[in-house]
């Protein structure tokens, strides 16, 4: 959460962070200056502010590092799997994977979702069952009610979704790449229209190529 957006954390800031380090950098101003009115207010300040600057025993807060809150997010049972599938697999492009967070094109709120679901933290029946120890008369999925109800289930593996939620998914991303191929190779679509207000046209012919857009096809091949 408080990492930078830049290694696929949100950006936000630490309060307990930002009092730590006025209060390192205050005490270092105080301990390193002399004058008259600075020797009276430390000698005064016991324990009367945060800064306690009549304790020479004092004990400065600890600031943790970038690489410092990376490894304990890497320690966690449940977010410490996508970090992991994100910062150790040397196949992963990191600044496509995370892309979504500097450009800057969706609500908090959706990131917000996002990050959730990445780090396997909804709020499912198996979630409650077996990470916040509550009891649940039932685990299976509310939608299907044939398979534990967890977020990989729901996702990508709910056979109630599939012919509706997962198809217009697909056939959102497939329009996606519509859009790139014409523009590529025609004239067509060369507007900036949102994904998902084109029209995609069901085939089209190229002097070298054809393109078959959301169709059904029937094939006279037995295996």
């Amino acid at each position: 959460m408080y990492l930078r957006r830049s290694v696929g954390g949100r950006g936000l800031l630490n309060l307990t962070a930002l009092h730590d380090k006025q209060i390192i950098k205050l005490r270092s101003f105080f301990q390193t200056k002399s004058s008259l009115f600075l020797d009276q207010a430390k000698q005064c300040d016991e324990n009367y502010t945060p800064l306690n600057l009549c304790n020479r025993n004092f004990v400065c807060p600890t600031i943790k590092s970038i690489q410092e809150q990376k490894n304990d997010l890497l320690k966690g049972v449940k977010k410490g799997k996508y970090p992991s599938a994100l910062y150790d697999n040397p196949h992963v492009d990191k600044k496509v994977s995370t892309g979504y967070l500097t450009n800057g094109f969706l609500m908090p709120e959706t990131e917000g979702f996002i990050h959730a679901i990445q780090d396997q933290v909804m709020k499912t029946r198996n979630y409650i069952k077996y990470i916040m120890k509550q009891d649940v008369e039932n685990e299976m999925c509310r939608v299907c009610n044939q398979i534990t109800e967890s977020i990989q289930h729901l996702t990508s593996g709910c056979k109630v979704l599939a012919p509706k939620e997962y198809l217009n998914r697909h056939n959102l991303v497939a329009n996606i790449i519509h859009q790139e191929l014409a523009k590529n190779i025609t004239s067509r679509n060369r507007t900036c229209v949102p994904y998902y207000s084109t029209n995609p046209l069901r085939y089209w012919k190229m002097v070298n190529s054809s393109y078959y857009g959301i169709c059904r096809f029937t094939l006279n091949i037995t295996c």
